[in-house]
Formats: structure tokens, C-alpha cells, sequence
């Protein structure tokens, strides 16, 4: 298995030119660990970075610590020591024991400052307000901003982008599930972010779906030059959505693998069938079954 490479620099495709990312840094984090008050260790010694406009993927076994991750790198939840960087912004080690602000060394945590990069955070499942029309629960966000005097034409911008103008007025329950997801999509860019962290939002969906909606949302990204941290399960999602895949390891979970799809945007259905997307699964498979005998095997009460 291959060592982290958390700082690559992405490279050109065999087959075309990749999207040329910025030298800037999205998202740093150093030493972060993740101990849950019962003592259980979730995360150990995390050190990744991502790049503008990079597609990151974590992939790893089934309760590793990858939305713990995400939840950090959202500013969810805090990590019990290391730190996290959004932007110009960091967070430090959250107290693990105590009153807030202490650390459990005694001194205080670092405070967070405030940054530059918008985020937003699509979580695994809709979580729509069901008494509310798609257009108000995309418009949500703008609302809780005090921007409601902008909402009409970016909701509107957003509900064309996914899809669902003709759905404006339809409540959540008259929709399927893919639509649901979409409308929580639309939602997460109607503040116009520049960093989306997707907490497996696709994993409930039947196939065909699913594999449409990953198309969408890679077009998504390089249309509107996103930063993306992205949660799976699934080897074949990693490799069709990434610019680069991290492995982790079985709890505690740590970075033990990274590979780089070197492949061209726009990935067509084509590229599903073709010899370098079994490759890349391939080899992806072979990293995350030998992750799967790393850490542990800690149990948490949350990935």
C-alpha cells in the first residue's frame, strides 16, 4: 500500500487536461484526534490537506471515522487535540473533559477565527422541513442570513442548476428520493460556497440514481469551481467523482493511503465502462481491503 501523499499536487491527465487547481490551501488539519467521552478513540494522528478546487474522497470501512472527519472540517464538532484550517481560518483542539474553553491540559482551546471560504454540508439524508415547499426550503438558508432580499433569483439560479424550477411549489413528500436530494443540494449552493462536504448523501439511492446523481454533482464542481470533500462507501463513486481518493484505516481511523485519479473532466457514463475505470477500482479495492486489517477495530458511536 501506498504512503499518505496529503500535499500532492494534482497532474495532468494521460488521456487530456484536468482541471488546473490554484495553489491555494482549502482545507489543512494537523494531528487531529477524535476521543469520545467513554474513551473510545475515533480518530488518531489525521494530517491531509486539500487544495482548491480539488474533489477529495474518504473511503475506508464501515465506522472509520470519515464523518467524524467531515464534521470537523465543517466545524460540527471539535477535535480532542490538532487542528483544523478553513480558508484563513483555524480551529484548535476542542476540550475533551471540563468546562468550554478548557482544554483538558488546563490551558485554554484555541477560539476559532473567523474565515474567507463559505462552506456548506450535505448531510446523508434530506432532512427537509416536510411543512415546507422545495422553494422555502431552499430559500432556508438565505432567510436564517437575513439576505431575503437576494433569495428569489439565486433560489431560482439554484432550482434551474439541479433541476427542479417545474418543482418550486411540490412539498417534500410528493417527491422521490433522488429529488429530495437534490433539493438539499440546491439548498447547500444557494449561499454559494466555495468549499461542499457531502456526508455520503447518495448511499440510500437505487443505482441508477445514484450513478445520475454523481454525474450531476461532478458537473456541479467544475462548473462552479468547488471544493470538495466528499464521504462514501462505495469504490466505484470514489473513483468516478475524485481528483483524489484518501483511505483510512479501521478505528481509530487514520490516513494510511492516497490515490490520485488521474483522469479528464467531463467522467461520461463511458468512463464507467472503460479498462482505466476498472483500474482505478482495482487498485482502489486492493488499498481499502488491506485498510481494513489496520487500527484497532475500536467501536464509536458514531463514523
Amino acid at each position: 500500500m501506498s504512503e499518505s501523499r496529503t500535499n500532492a499536487t494534482p497532474t495532468t491527465s494521460r488521456t487530456g487536461t484536468a482541471p488546473e487547481y490554484p495553489a491555494g490551501r482549502a482545507v489543512e488539519v494537523r494531528g487531529v484526534s477524535k476521543t469520545y467521552a467513554n474513551g473510545l478513540r475515533a480518530l488518531e494522528a489525521i494530517d491531509l490537506e486539500v487544495r482548491e478546487r480539488d474533489f477529495v474522497t474518504l473511503l475506508g470501512p464501515s465506522g472509520c471515522g470519515k464523518s467524524t472527519l467531515l464534521r470537523m472540517i465543517g466545524g460540527l464538532i471539535g477535535p480532542t487535540s490538532g487542528s483544523v484550517v478553513v480558508g484563513s481560518g483555524s480551529r484548535g483542539a476542542a476540550p475533551a473533559f471540563g468546562p468550554p474553553g478548557v482544554a483538558s491540559t488546563g490551558r485554554r482551546a484555541e477560539i476559532p477565527r473567523p474565515h474567507e471560504t463559505r462552506l456548506s454540508f450535505v448531510f446523508q439524508a434530506p432532512t427537509l422541513m416536510p411543512w415546507a415547499s422545495v422553494e422555502r426550503n431552499v430559500r432556508l438558508p438565505l432567510d436564517v442570513a437575513g439576505t431575503a432580499n437576494e433569495s428569489a433569483p439565486r433560489v431560482a439560479a439554484v432550482l434551474k442548476l439541479v433541476g427542479l424550477t417545474d418543482f418550486a411549489d411540490v412539498y417534500p413528500r410528493e417527491l422521490s428520493g433522488g429529488m429530495q436530494m437534490r433539493t438539499s443540494i440546491a439548498r447547500a449552493l444557494v449561499t454559494e460556497p466555495r468549499l461542499l462536504l457531502m456526508d455520503e448523501p447518495f448511499g440510500a439511492l437505487d443505482e441508477i440514481t445514484r450513478n445520475r446523481l454523481d454525474r450531476e454533482i461532478r458537473d456541479l464542481w467544475a462548473r462552479r469551481s468547488l471544493t470538495s470533500v466528499f464521504v462514501t462507501h462505495s469504490i466505484y463513486e470514489a473513483v468516478y467523482l475524485s481528483t483524489r481518493v484518501l483511505v483510512m484505516s479501521a478505528r481509530p481511523g487514520r490516513i494510511v493511503g492516497e490515490l490520485a485519479i488521474d483522469e479528464p473532466h467531463p467522467r461520461t457514463d463511458a468512463f464507467r465502462v472503460s479498462e482505466r475505470y476498472a483500474h482505478w477500482c482495482k487498485q482502489l479495492s486492493e488499498m481499502l481491503a488491506a485498510s481494513s486489517d489496520e487500527g484497532s477495530g475500536d467501536r464509536s458511536p458514531r463514523e
